[in-house]
């Protein structure tokens, strides 16, 4: 063997010696890597996929049968589009009966400073059995609310829209304020979160999340296609 090569084998040796350990332990992290990037994609989908069926205390504007289509709606109670949304798409279903809608509340707090406490007092009526209607009041008067100068003053607007739709106002004060209502709120916000939400309204036909329909005429359309 000619020294030229006994050289080369030494190099060899001496790098794979020298490196070897680390290379291994590069490609066993990269491995690792891959191992749990696709085990967070195949289990997440499965995790996520529960946030998207409706749960027995969702908010659900008609009864639902057996085989009717879901619509769940996450919205803002403070968010311009999602009064214009909403009510769009409640009069688009008063023609067909064989749709559900559902409400989850999605506050955003960083822009809309009511949002939360909103969200809290369509809760508060819910525990007295009139939640649309205290989420008609909200979404129709947005701008009159919207536009008060303290949390005190909104929640004395939001008490008038309770006494309105005829609740307890005792009653709806206390609740307002209760860690139970606040943990209703937030529990549909953490959903929001964990399914990587961008911005209210967000609708999910089925199960899908679908773009926004601009009209009652898309929105027909859309039903129409998937019915």
């Amino acid at each position: 063997m000619s020294q030229s090569k006994t050289n080369q084998n030494f190099s060899v040796v001496s790098f794979v010696r020298q490196y070897g350990i680390w290379i291994g332990v590069v490609l066993l992290a990269i491995l690792f890597a891959w191992f749990l990037s696709t085990s967070s994609r195949s289990g997440g989908s499965s995790d996520l996929s529960s946030f998207l069926i409706p749960a027995f205390d969702d908010h659900f504007y008609r009864d639902v049968q057996e085989g009717d289509m879901t619509i769940i709606e996450y919205s803002d109670f403070q968010c311009p589009a999602c009064a214009s949304h909403d009510r769009v798409l409640r009069s688009v279903l008063e023609e067909y009966d064989n749709v559900s809608l559902v409400y989850r509340h999605f506050p955003l707090e960083s822009i809309h400073k009511y949002a939360v406490l909103s969200a809290r007092a369509s809760e508060a009526a819910a525990f007295q059995g009139k939640f649309w209607e205290m989420h008609s009041e909200l979404f129709d008067n947005q701008s009159t609310w919207s536009s008060a100068r303290d949390e005190e003053s909104v929640t004395e607007i939001f008490v008038s829209y309770a006494q309105k739709i005829g609740l307890d106002i005792d009653q709806f004060r206390e609740d307002l304020s209760s860690d139970m209502i606040a943990a209703r709120v937030d529990r549909d916000a953490k959903a929001a979160g964990s399914l990587r939400l961008r911005g209210t309204p967000t609708f999910f036909v089925d199960g899908k999340e679908i773009a926004n329909p601009s009209s009652e005429q898309e929105w027909r359309d859309l039903l129409g296609e998937t019915l």
